[in-house]
């Protein structure tokens, strides 16, 4: 990931740039995922309903389907190739604020001009493989958190159904979306002959 200027100070600070994007994006599935899964299974716990902890478990565990869709699902669709119907969600500004996003990327240069996320068009395709293993990670969260946010709402727990699905958003849903936008811009540039 890096250009030709790496000297080891440059190169630690890089890794302290990219080791603080990761603590924020470990403190906002904190506040925003663990949290809230952990008190609705907390009160999973002491329901006291029959089997209300075991049914929410068991449709928790369809989310373990994420890791069995075909190739074909991880290609970006018509609609999708733009970008544009991304851009109009939001996942420009989300994007900023990512680890590798555009925040992270800018503070970096400031001490090694150079530095790039993908170094050339060869590797473009690591970068399609990266997206698809985080889109499919991200997929599998989702899931996995949609029958405690549904378990929630019909119990009456509004606001914590709320946080997680607001935490579902920031932490699974804006990023599979990031990695489709990623997948169709690498596609737009190995179509083009270049990178964007």
């Amino acid at each position: 990931m890096l250009g030709s200027n790496s000297c080891p100070a440059l190169e630690a600070r890089r890794k302290v740039a990219n080791a603080v994007a990761w603590a924020a994006v470990c403190v906002a599935i904190a506040a925003f995922w663990l949290c809230p899964m952990g008190l609705v299974l907390y009160a999973l716990w002491n329901d006291g309903r029959p089997f209300s902890m075991v049914k929410c478990v068991a449709g928790m565990s369809v989310g373990m389907l994420a890791l069995f869709l075909p190739a074909s699902y991880y290609r970006p669709r018509q609609f999708e190739l733009s970008g544009r119907f991304y851009e109009r969600l939001g996942v420009r500004w989300f994007k900023r604020w990512t680890p590798d996003g555009d925040y992270v990327v800018r503070y970096i240069r400031h001490f090694l001009p150079d530095y790039k996320i993908i170094l050339s068009r060869g590797h473009l395709g690591g970068l399609d493989v990266r997206t698809r293993r985080s889109e499919q990670g991200h997929l599998l969260w989702l899931l996995v958190t949609t029958p405690p946010i549904l378990y929630a709402l019909v119990c009456g727990w509004a606001v914590l159904a709320l946080w997680l699905f607001l935490g579902n958003l920031v932490i699974n849903v804006y990023p599979i979306m990031l990695q489709r936008y990623n997948r169709a811009r690498v596609q737009r540039s190995l179509a083009r002959g270049k990178p964007e």
